[in-house]
């Protein structure tokens, strides 16, 4: 007996921006989608989500000089600077770990740990405009952020 023919329409993909900036690599997409806001007592609050907004400002650092260019351009060098000083402030503040439970807490500090070691690379690759360092040290960075995230995520 043979199968019926299937057919099947696939939706492509939306168009994910961040700020004036089109998100087109996969592992940023993944990061960016994750709701770390959420509790037991509230819905995700994404506007107010200090690790979103700590995601966003270091994947911005990628997005930025791939799609404005980098060569030749202080001042998107600075623009990414001020992206990193931004995701590190928010690290560095009470608010980050807040969504973490107790029993993720000793290993969140852990990453944070790292991701302070990794944004200090980047904001010295950032500063010798230095592209391989920067893109190396923003992807540790981004993932290292997005492995906190999930820690604080309640479907982990």
């Amino acid at each position: 007996v043979a199968t019926p023919p299937v057919s099947a329409a696939v939706a492509p993909l939306a168009d994910v921006g961040l700020r004036e900036f089109l998100v087109k690599d996969s592992g940023a997409l993944l990061r960016l989608s994750l709701p770390s806001s959420m509790t037991a007592a509230s819905p995700m609050d994404l506007p107010n989500d200090p690790g979103r907004q700590a995601q966003e400002a270091v994947e911005l650092v990628k997005l930025r000089l791939e799609q404005v260019g980098f060569s030749g351009k202080p001042a998107v060098w600075s623009a990414c600077l001020k992206e990193v000083n931004t995701a590190n402030s928010i690290v560095q503040g009470e608010d980050f770990l807040k969504s973490v439970p107790q029993s993720r807490l000793k290993k969140a500090k852990e990453i944070v740990e790292e991701t302070d070691r990794s944004l200090e690379e980047l904001r010295d690759a950032i500063r010798k405009e230095d592209i391989k360092g920067t893109l190396a040290a923003q992807e540790r960075a981004a993932d290292q952020v997005y492995q906190v995230r999930k820690l604080a995520n309640l479907i982990h």
